[in-house]
């Protein structure tokens, strides 16, 4: 996955048969939170995704992971890469 380095809303898709509800999102990196946000997924057309807006323009571009979960379940985490525009 790779982001912009800027501003941006992000439509996170969960995986099929992802309970709707509160999620929450991180960036990590070097194993410390950067960027936090939650979100309320719904489900439409068969995909259930919350959406989050943040602002990665202060964060040094490179790899990070990105974890997200349903409240009170455990964290799924994905490799992620910031780049500069």
């Amino acid at each position: 996955i790779v982001i912009p380095r800027k501003p941006v809303d992000l439509t996170l898709q969960l995986p099929i048969a992802s309970p709707v509800g509160p999620y929450e999102f991180q960036l990590i990196r070097e194993k410390q939170p950067v960027v936090s946000a939650s979100g309320n997924a719904t489900l439409a057309n068969g995909t259930t995704s919350f959406n989050v807006r943040v602002d990665l323009s202060k964060l040094a571009p490179g790899m990070y992971e990105m974890s997200v979960r349903k409240v009170g379940w455990d964290w799924g985490y994905y490799p992620v890469e910031i780049r500069a525009e």
